[in-house]
């Protein structure tokens, strides 16, 4: 396909000015990437329907200097037209998805909230609406059947997530998120509390105490407790001396030590309960 043929597919236009550098596509997997990068690095980014706004920051010159040239390269290869982004590096920058005379598909997506994990399920949603789920979210995730399982680490992954919720219109599509209400408060309390300080300062440094523990799992430190307890039973069934085939006393001496590593962990991450239930 020529430039030409996809320049008259897609649209992607770009404007600037003294304040703002705005962009408006009708590519699902352009605005899904811009729309990644911009959110996994300004800290001012801020979702709204199909718009992303980034808002300056000094401190962030660097990150906006590779995404206007991501943008400029984007640019040169859809509308065969150089820009030059270098006058408007310090300005806001908009992203925009419009797709005109299009038909928005209707979708149902069910949510379970577990501790700091939010699970999709994702039976309904094409590659397309899955792939955009991780991107506007930023957050780890794993995928499982048909359910995608993402880990909310921190304050602005939850507000990613929040954002995503607020609205019904996304892409082409139209998006009936289902979930109970009381459950969803709770969850975010809870990512509130997971990144208080109060909490890290009795618990990080918990934490780094139980490093090897962690790692004997391979685990890292902020990993929580069914990322742990996934890899204990994964790592216990590869290496258990009855089922695993290799030298039956070094299989023995590596389960015990994935045991060993488990079960020194429990007691953190009940306690961790604890303090996030008020008993602690």
């Amino acid at each position: 396909m020529s430039v030409a043929q996809n320049a008259l597919e897609h649209q992607f236009n770009v404007s600037q000015s003294s304040s703002l550098v705005s962009v408006v596509t009708d590519d699902d997997d352009i605005f899904m990437g811009i729309a990644g990068k911009m959110r996994s690095s300004f800290c001012q980014a801020i979702g709204q329907k199909n718009k992303i706004i980034a808002f300056y920051s000094p401190n962030e010159l660097v990150q906006r200097k590779y995404l206007f040239k991501l943008i400029a390269k984007i640019n040169s290869r859809l509308n065969d037209e150089i820009i030059n982004l270098h006058p408007s590096w310090a300005t806001n920058v908009k992203l925009a998805f419009e797709r005109k005379n299009s038909v928005q598909i209707i979708v149902s997506v069910h949510l379970n909230f577990d501790r700091n994990s939010v699970i999709f399920d994702t039976k309904n949603c094409d590659e397309v609406l899955k792939k955009y789920f991780i991107k506007m979210l930023g957050a780890k995730h794993e995928n499982l059947a048909h359910f995608s399982r993402f880990i909310i680490q921190d304050t602005k992954q939850l507000e990613a997530l929040q954002d995503l919720l607020a609205f019904k219109e996304h892409l082409r599509y139209i998006i009936n998120f289902e979930f109970d209400r009381g459950e969803y408060e709770s969850f975010c309390e809870m990512i509130y509390k997971l990144n208080s300080k109060g909490y890290k300062m009795r618990f990080n440094a918990l934490a780094s105490l139980l490093e090897e523990h962690f790692a004997t799992l391979e685990c890292s430190v902020g990993d929580d407790f069914n990322t742990v307890r996934a890899q204990y039973l994964r790592l216990s069934k590869l290496y258990h001396p009855d089922h695993a085939s290799g030298n039956e006393q070094e299989l023995r001496s590596k389960f015990q030590e994935i045991s060993f590593a488990y079960e020194a962990l429990k007691p953190f991450f009940a306690e961790q309960d604890k303090y996030l239930k008020g008993s602690a």
